[in-house]
């Protein structure tokens, strides 16, 4: 028993509880501002060194690209980058699923 239904749901995000019963509407909430706050970290200086730091590309022009991956500047990643058209694909993804299932096969 917690002291209302947000500070449960809150203690089960924090790792206190295992699991909790919450209204859906609490519960919807706090996952969509705790995701926004990784989302927030992720894009930050801070997340994006990170990130540099496992062999990813930033996307930040103010981290520097880890040099022991051999990975280009993300600016320079970017112009090499091949063009996808994301509404064909989308169109075309029933057909491309059963395509690789059928080479992997």
């Amino acid at each position: 028993m917690g002291a209302g239904s947000g500070q449960v749901v809150d203690d089960t995000a924090s790792g206190d509880f295992k699991a909790s019963l919450a209204p859906d509407y609490i519960a919807i909430d706090k996952i969509e501002k705790a995701a926004q706050k990784f989302v927030d970290f992720l894009l930050s200086k801070e997340g994006q060194t990170i990130v540099a730091g496992e062999g990813t590309l930033p996307i930040r022009a103010d981290v520097a690209v880890n040099k022991k991956h051999g990975l280009p500047p993300a600016d320079e990643a970017v112009k090499r980058a091949m063009k996808v058209d994301y509404l064909k694909v989308m169109d075309e993804k029933e057909s491309i699923i059963q395509k690789f299932q059928q080479i992997m096969r």
